[in-house]
């Protein structure tokens, strides 16, 4: 297994978890004052579960080994990745907007990861023509992804190619 040189999950802040667990509170409350406890206990257990598991499955984590870049299930190999962009919080908002190509690959998460790495795909039978990924920390993703692509440039794999 490769070594891991950049890992980040992108977790929902403190102030998401409260949101959603406080319109699970309501939710409950809502069943509980009319038809008691029978009924507001498991609508509370059960939105207190659904939010959980909601918060934990859509975290991706992005890891970036000597090989490749995963985000949560995808992944791509570094030597299929070609300029590496990190993009402030201004430049994300632009890079997601009306520029924004339809095509590309996006991993946003803008209420608290506000600044992004922009990654091309030269892969040609790959139909993202970009990957625009969310982090809340893009010099140290950037430079991971660089180092890989470095890593990969002196691998056999590409000395045989």
């Amino acid at each position: 297994m490769a070594p891991v040189h950049y890992r980040e999950r992108l977790t929902t802040p403190l102030w998401g978890w409260a949101v959603l667990l406080g319109l699970a509170l309501c939710l409950a409350m809502a069943f509980w004052i009319p038809l008691g406890a029978a009924a507001g206990i498991p609508c509370l257990v059960i939105g207190v579960g659904l939010v959980t598991w909601l918060l934990v499955t859509t975290s991706p984590t992005i890891t970036v080994t000597d090989n490749e870049l995963r985000i949560g299930r995808v992944h791509i190999d570094a030597d299929e990745i070609g300029l590496v962009a990190t993009l402030d919080e201004d430049a994300t908002t632009n890079a997601r907007g009306a520029n924004a190509d339809p095509r590309a690959f996006t991993i946003l998460r803008p209420l608290y990861a506000k600044e992004s790495v922009s990654l091309e795909i030269l892969d040609e039978e790959d139909p993202h023509p970009y990957w625009l990924i969310s982090t809340r920390d893009p010099q140290a993703l950037g430079r991971a992804v660089q180092g890989a692509q470095r890593s990969r440039i002196g691998s056999p794999h590409n000395a045989a190619t």
